[in-house]
């Protein structure tokens, strides 16, 4: 079987029996095989580099690392501080692993059990209550766990609002910290 050959600028690219149809010497552009220009063989110019866009960051794995239990029987687990009845604040910047620029914070926020249909807000440590919701219990003693990224405080803390009385498991995966340059 004879396979025709396309010419792409400086590749050849072979056309199998699902590209057959196609008239040879056809010019498509490389991008459309799935084949991104290689500046070194076009001879083109490589494009330039993008500063990233202001606020960039990049994500930054942790090991796991549980910082908060609010369950009675989980004391070892006493990483957060209540600043009200409904509100717990947890410090993420100096944990184990956590690059002392970190940003942003990557939790798994599990509702252990709550008293009646409820809901959790994880949001920066010190600001204003946001009017959303990051974990939701459908109904009373329900265990139910999310994943959020959620912005920290200036004080490198995060608040956990809970609108009924329900315990909290709270573990860090990861963070995000500042770039300056395209990752």
């Amino acid at each position: 079987m004879v396979v025709p050959r396309l010419k792409i600028r400086t590749r050849t690219i072979a056309l199998w029996a699902t590209c057959s149809l196609l008239p040879v010497g056809l010019s498509v552009p490389a991008v459309a095989h799935g084949v991104a220009p290689d500046s070194a063989i076009s001879g083109l110019p490589a494009p330039a580099a993008n500063p990233p866009p202001a606020g960039a960051s990049k994500y930054v794995a942790v090991p796991p690392l549980r910082l908060a239990d609010t369950r009675p029987t989980s004391s070892s687990f006493g990483g957060f501080t209540s600043i009200s009845a409904n509100v717990i604040r947890i410090g993420i910047l100096g944990q184990p692993g956590v690059p002392s620029n970190a940003t942003i914070a990557v939790l798994n926020v599990t509702i252990a059990g709550s008293s009646a249909w409820g809901y959790a807000t994880v949001y920066a440590g010190g600001a204003p209550l946001p009017g959303t919701s990051n974990v939701n219990a459908d109904q009373p003693g329900r265990v139910i766990a999310n994943m959020t990224h959620v912005k920290l405080g200036a004080d490198g803390t995060v608040d956990i609002f809970r609108s009924v009385p329900m315990n909290l498991v709270v573990d860090l995966v990861g963070v995000y910290v500042p770039v300056a340059t395209a990752v």
